[in-house]
């Protein structure tokens, strides 16, 4: 029996595939499916149940979840192999709802394992084939590669772990609850997909990560309105992408608006936005460099800082060691006036430089934001025509241009404009 990894959400790319959309187009599909729910179509016989186990089948060594090639995801601190892209369905049974999560399950027997169940809060363009399990009276996805079912019985736990988790640490271990295995289903030809969740980006970050950013984006815009909010990131690498969020706003956002983005954002998943930073859209999320370039030059520590008490520790390495809460940082990065251009190169010139490494062979490039310079506001026309007339060899003309403007009894590093007219 086979098992695949990486071919769910290795990167967004192949995601995309799966998706059936392309990658800048992902984000608006998971919007579209989460707030357009189709109801399931319940079959009579489907492909997760050609082949069954039970009984005496999931007894013994080699038998049962023994026979499942499920490996160990962080050797040197796993404990068990561990299921880890697995859908938990679940039912109440006050209720009849069903809910379905994604949990890590470590394998305890050929007939147990143990399920780290949690409150999670949670598609796309036609419902999902859905059928009766063989032994529990639960709905099952019909095009399922393998379905295991079984009994909980919510008044035992057992120890479960060390796992190496999605938050970059391992998950020491702590009691959940152990499953009784009453049947295993699956294809003739199953292929068991499996992901390594450990430090992010992983596939499970990947996945989350595109799903989420449209909810907080939906969230800011449309139900709290904010309108000059224009993305928003959530931060991947070894964060997991629950600790620190982005929130780019447009550059003539009003500061209270800036705020209300901050708080909106913070407060809207109880296991996200620890760190929450606003910045303008010049600055790319994604790259660490422009976020500390941002905080370095846009923000004052005393003004534009705000930390808020009681927060949840959420998922992450201390969750598992009592009750102490966490807080909340807010930093708003934002440009507060017009700044002077970013010292590179004009993007013409850039560009111009890029097609003559090309054509000369050069090695490939590979150009992180920023990659030119432009302009953030404090900047006139005169520099513009100076700058053009010294980049085409004509730098006497600016200083025959500026003789006819010197001074007498100024200090140096007097600004142009505290002493000529027409600046703002």
């Amino acid at each position: 029996m086979p098992i695949v990894v990486c071919a769910l959400a290795a990167s967004r790319e192949i995601y995309s595939v799966g998706m059936d959309a392309p990658v800048e187009a992902m984000g608006k599909k998971w919007d579209r499916a989460l707030s357009n729910t189709i109801a399931p179509k319940i079959v009579e016989t489907a492909p997760c149940q050609e082949m069954v186990m039970q009984g005496d089948d999931l007894l013994g060594e080699y038998n049962g979840l023994d026979a499942l090639p499920i490996p160990i995801s962080t050797p040197g601190f796993d404990s068990a192999p561990t299921l880890s892209a697995t859908n938990v369905i679940s039912l109440d049974p006050e209720t009849g709802v069903q809910n379905m999560g994604t949990y890590r399950a470590g394998l305890k027997a050929p007939d147990r394992l143990v399920v780290r169940m949690a409150t999670r809060t949670g598609g796309a363009g036609g419902p999902i084939n859905v059928v009766k399990g063989v032994t529990v009276d639960l709905l099952v996805p019909a095009e399922a590669e393998l379905v295991i079912e079984g009994v909980i019985d919510p008044q035992i736990v057992e120890p479960e772990g060390p796992f190496g988790e999605s938050h970059g640490h391992i998950a020491l271990e702590e009691y959940n609850m152990p499953m009784e295995v009453t049947a295993i289903t699956h294809k003739h030809n199953p292929i068991i997909p499996f992901y390594i969740g450990q430090v992010t980006p992983s596939e499970s970050s990947v996945i989350k990560r595109v799903a989420y950013e449209p909810l907080f984006l939906s969230h800011l815009r449309n139900t709290l309105a904010i309108q000059s909010v224009k993305k928003v990131s959530l931060h991947e690498p070894l964060t997991s992408q629950l600790r620190v969020t982005i929130v780019t706003m447009e550059r003539s956002a009003a500061k209270t608006e800036v705020w209300r983005a901050l708080y909106g954002a913070a407060s809207f998943k109880g296991d996200c936005s620890k760190i929450t930073i606003a910045v303008n859209d010049d600055i790319d999320p994604d790259n660490a460099d422009a976020i500390l370039w941002a905080l370095a030059y846009r923000h004052s520590p005393a003004e534009d800082v705000v930390i808020l008490p009681h927060r949840g520790m959420g998922h992450g390495p201390k969750r598992e060691h009592g009750v102490e809460e966490d807080s909340t940082m807010l930093i708003d990065a934002t440009m507060k006036s017009e700044m002077p251009p970013l010292a590179l190169p004009g993007k013409e010139y850039m560009e111009k430089a890029k097609a003559l490494w090309e054509r000369l062979g050069l090695p490939e490039l590979r150009p992180e934001s920023p990659w030119h310079g432009y302009s953030l506001g404090d900047w006139n026309d005169d520099w513009t025509e100076a700058a053009a007339r010294a980049a085409c060899g004509d730098y006497l003309e600016n200083g025959r241009l500026t003789l006819a403007r010197q001074q007498q009894d100024l200090v140096p590093e007097t600004s142009v404009r505290d002493i000529e007219d027409g600046w703002d």
